[in-house]
């Protein structure tokens, strides 16, 4: 898995071009971390923001166990506010620039994005309308470090410019660190490391460095081993009274032909777009 700096907003509209389709709606929520109960705060200097993050890294499997990845397949569910269905994921990433990312929603459509390592391409799909477009190998390698949620997870302190331990807080319910992340933007992040298991269990951020922005909260859950790694199988995005729900079925690593036939540009028909 390559580091990348994430751009969260881009992430959402990776996940699914159609999300706009079910009136997407966000407010302000309630602050998603709760100071410890009076009498617990840590007495001890609260460890530095970098051993937290790096006993993250070693409790999901260390870095060589990371970067030794060379083909990745993760399938699931989507679930959207509205939606009567759930909908589906495909995230698929091999070597030599190969990817390929889909989500589909039954009676809406098909977005999708990938390449074979030597063309990019994108799919929209939707009742009545098909567009295949021609993108660039650079253009590609955007959306797959912005659409891939472990490598998001993994290379969230890359694209701070500081990091700070702030101390005890609790977290939906978990004992955390509380690290504070700040960026060049303006914006600030919190991350929180689980103080049980040293893994993470989510992040708070603004959706942009506007003041008064919707904060938007994701959680990290369920994690199980798959390999040589412990990876979380369940994602949850909450912002205001909007909750949208990844449910991870499947994880595969290094299993993925050279010639498979999703990295490959989709048909087009007479009614496509091809730029």
């Amino acid at each position: 898995m390559k580091a990348s700096r994430i751009d969260f907003p881009a992430v959402l509209k990776a996940l699914c071009i159609v999300i706009s389709l079910l009136n997407w709606h966000w407010e302000q929520p309630p602050p998603s971390a709760e100071p410890p109960p009076r009498g617990t705060q840590e007495a001890q200097t609260p460890p530095p923001a970098e051993d937290l993050v790096a006993q993250f890294i070693r409790a999901s499997g260390g870095l060589a166990a990371i970067h030794s990845i060379q083909g990745m397949e993760v399938i699931g569910h989507i679930r959207l506010p509205g939606a009567k269905s759930p909908g589906t994921f495909l995230w698929l990433v091999a070597d030599s620039d190969r990817a390929a990312f889909e989500t589909t929603f039954p009676g809406l459509g098909t977005a999708a994005f990938g390449s074979d390592g030597t063309v990019g391409w994108s799919l929209l799909e939707l009742p009545g309308a098909r567009t295949v477009e021609a993108l660039s190998l650079q253009e590609v390698e955007s959306r797959r470090q912005r659409a891939n949620w472990f490598e998001l997870a993994f290379t969230l302190p890359d694209r701070a410019d500081s990091m700070k331990t702030m101390g005890s807080s609790r977290f939906h319910g978990a004992d955390t660190w509380e690290i504070a992340l700040e960026r060049s933007d303006g914006r600030g992040e919190r991350l929180f490391i689980d103080k049980a298991s040293n893994l993470l269990a989510g992040f708070t951020m603004p959706m942009d460095a506007s003041e008064g922005a919707p904060v938007v909260t994701v959680r990290f859950k369920d994690y199980k081993p798959v390999g040589e790694l412990v990876l979380f199988h369940r994602i949850e995005i909450l912002g205001g009274t909007t909750r949208v729900e990844l449910e991870v079925k499947r994880i595969t690593f290094d299993e993925i032909a050279p010639d498979d036939a999703r990295f490959k540009t989709p048909a087009s028909t007479d009614a496509d777009t091809d730029a």
